[in-house]
């Protein structure tokens, strides 16, 4: 008896519902208030299923019942939808339900063990959570923006959508630590370094590292992140952004570039001026002569300067010129009169595109003058032997000073002009320089793209 009545305590106090309908009718002999409150109902004990809850006969729950009874095999439901009539009004419920057939002391079958647990609850918080997921998916995709987050170790765990399109890297791929193999090898070290501080004390993540584009390119961008706290003021996780700012970096540094160039070109001018007049005086019997020559070679200048000319969209060549013409063109100031075999040009015919003619004028202007201010042209026997050949798909370009009178000193460090040179070979003909210095003077040797030097 002392079993019996705590069997029928835990059975009353059970919070799921349950129930046992008796023999074929599926009559019920046993409810749980549980049970009796999931169906809206008091009385139904001694009433069969479709007599106590009518409205689950037409949802297919009778056959159901009948199937397990005749069969013996168990059933389980799964998030089941029921209509139900409760206090006169119908709703939907999701149930997860069992009908264990059960038999009497003989082994006969007695009826049907039913256990219900409604679900809709949980169901309804799942797909409020499901859609607050998507709304949130579909803000931080929609942001042009680079979003990531990892847990307060710094662990990445998350990258929306403008992660993986820019780096072009498969979902998944960078999390954990694999994110640093994305920067550039010169910025890891750097990056690593502050991102350890701010894990250690909460700060602020702030810097300016170059990532790796899917084009293989690595582009300059902001990385920003902080961390959220708990009540207790500890960090439970870290949301951080990158925004690629490479364009604006870019013209930041062609800016100032400009601004070196600018005040490189004033300072040569004067030097080259002051070259020039010497270079004609010791050339010419009379001063009527010196002025003559001097002012062609300025004119000259002055031709060759507009096709270097910085700063200005129309800078840039109206045509296509040959790269012996420009040649000529340039070096013309320096080479009038007497000067003029000074200079020895060979090459077979290349056709220069609009934009590479500007930076081989550049570079040429620049070997001219230096060789002027420094080098062999500013001695009465030295020379300049400028020559080109086409190897494959390059154009291999060198520049030789031979001087016999005086010994050139090599240069304790690199100037502007070598920079601007180096700058215009690679950033703008894609191609390399190397520069040797000799007694005699300067070696150059240029390897060009004839792609780049005919677009």
């Amino acid at each position: 008896q002392q079993e019996i009545a705590r069997l029928s305590l835990m059975f009353e106090q059970a919070p799921g519902a349950t129930a046992i309908l008796r023999g074929p009718g599926h009559v019920f002999e046993i409810a749980n208030p549980a049970y009796l409150q999931l169906v809206g109902r008091k009385d139904i004990l001694g009433k069969s299923v479709d007599q106590a809850v009518p409205e689950v006969a037409s949802q297919g729950f009778i056959d159901l019942l009948d199937t397990v009874y005749q069969s013996g095999v168990p059933y389980a439901g799964r998030a089941i939808p029921v209509i139900l009539e409760r206090n006169g009004i119908r709703e939907q419920r999701h149930l997860d339900f069992v009908y264990q057939p059960i038999t009497d002391g003989a082994g006969e079958r007695y009826g049907i063990f039913v256990q219900a647990t409604d679900v809709t609850d949980t169901i309804q918080a799942v797909a409020a959570l499901r859609e607050s997921e998507q709304r949130y998916q579909a803000i931080v995709n929609s942001i042009d923006q680079m979003i990531w987050s990892t847990l307060p170790d710094g662990y990445h765990d998350y990258y929306n959508d403008r992660w993986y399109e820019y780096t072009g890297m498969p979902k998944g791929s960078t999390d954990g630590e694999a994110w640093n193999g994305m920067f550039h090898p010169d910025d890891q070290e750097r990056a690593w370094k502050l991102w350890r501080h701010s894990l250690a004390t909460g700060a602020p993540y702030h810097i300016e590292y170059r990532l790796r584009h899917r084009s293989g390119e690595y582009r300059w961008v902001i990385g920003r992140a902080r961390c959220i706290r708990n009540e207790a003021g500890e960090i439970i996780r870290w949301y951080g952004t990158c925004t690629d700012v490479h364009d604006l970096k870019m013209a930041e540094e062609a800016r100032q570039l400009l601004m070196e160039e600018l005040n490189h070109r004033v300072k040569n001018l004067f030097q080259l001026f002051s070259a020039m007049v010497s270079m004609t005086g010791r050339s010419t019997k009379s001063t009527a002569e010196m002025g003559t020559a001097l002012q062609e070679r300025l004119q000259a200048l002055s031709r060759a300067h507009d096709l270097v000319r910085i700063g200005r969209a129309d800078s840039m060549p109206a045509h296509s010129v040959l790269l012996l013409d420009l040649a000529e063109q340039i070096l013309a100031p320096h080479l009038s009169g007497a000067q003029h075999g000074k200079v020895s040009l060979t090459g077979p015919e290349i056709l220069l595109g609009e934009k590479s003619t500007s930076a081989m004028a550049l570079i040429l202007h620049e070997l001219a003058t230096n060789a002027i201010k420094y080098g062999a042209l500013g001695h009465a026997d030295g020379k300049v032997i400028i020559g080109w050949e086409i190897a494959g798909d390059l154009l291999i370009l060198t520049w030789s000073e031979r001087n016999s009178s005086a010994v050139l000193a090599k240069p304790t460090s690199t100037g502007f002009g070598s920079r601007l040179i180096k700058s215009a070979v690679e950033g703008q003909l894609g191609g390399k320089v190397d520069i040797v210095w000799e007694r005699s003077g300067v070696q150059l040797r240029l390897e060009l793209s004839r792609t780049r030097l005919c677009g």
